[in-house]
């Protein structure tokens, strides 16, 4: 009897055990619009994004949100090439606080590749290094006719 006391209590340690950190799992995920959005210390959101228009008008987008007391140098750099390899073809920096925005344009050639790369150094209220954060849009191909 004493050894069932004792199996039964183990199960349902067992349980505990292994239904909250689910639950715990399932609401985070749930807060998250993006399940794929590395957490940060300083940065709420980041966001590099690149459309190129059927004239071959290049978009080049990101708001850059921070939390209450960082701010950040942001610099984004435009590649492009051909296959598999892209190399920096223009870049633009930006610092602040709250969010930094990027709204840039240039024209794509035919038969190239771009992607726009989006690097956020961050620093506290005292100036301290907190973190660096990188992220890239999509490829966006501009084909020839």
């Amino acid at each position: 009897m004493e050894r069932t006391k004792q199996r039964a209590t183990q199960c349902i340690a067992l349980l505990v055990c292994l239904i909250i950190p689910l639950s715990l799992g399932i609401s985070a995920k749930a807060a998250t619009t993006d399940p794929m959005q590395p957490m940060y210390i300083g940065i709420v959101s980041l966001s590099p994004r690149l459309v190129i228009s059927p004239s071959g008008t290049i978009s080049c987008t990101d708001t850059v949100s921070l939390k209450n007391g960082y701010s950040a140098n942001i610099t984004w750099e435009l590649k492009h090439g051909t296959g598999n390899t892209l190399s920096k073809l223009s870049s633009w920096t930006a610092s602040g606080k709250g969010e930094i925005t990027l709204s840039k344009g240039r024209q794509a050639i035919r038969g190239y590749s771009y992607q726009l790369k989006a690097t956020a150094k961050v620093y506290d209220s005292n100036g301290n290094y907190i973190e660096t954060a990188v992220k890239y849009s999509s490829v966006v191909s501009y084909y020839k006719i």
